[in-house]
């Protein structure tokens, strides 16, 4: 069975207006998406452009010039390194 996130102050609506815990899962569902978790790995340095870095984005290898928290392109978050060595 697949999850379903629910928004949680429509919950606490539902509960306080005196719904039973049965009566909520016939709520809609809130519109989420599971978080992908990539990291930037370090490509080439263009020597035509005075050395400007390239990085390529671990889960769709796309290249950017510059190191966004979310790739622009798969919208993945760049925490990878940071959650595999514990600190996110």
């Amino acid at each position: 069975m697949m999850p379903r996130y629910v928004d949680i102050d429509v919950a606490e609506d539902y509960l306080l207006e005196g719904y039973l815990l049965e009566e909520t899962y016939n709520m809609i569902p809130a519109d989420v998406e599971e978080v992908r978790h990539g990291e930037w790995i370090k490509q080439h340095v263009s020597q035509e452009l005075c050395g400007v870095e390239y990085y390529c984005c671990s889960l769709c290898n796309r290249e950017e010039q510059y190191k966004p928290p979310y790739c622009p392109h798969c919208g993945a978050k760049m925490d990878e390194k940071e959650r595999s060595n514990g600190k996110a």
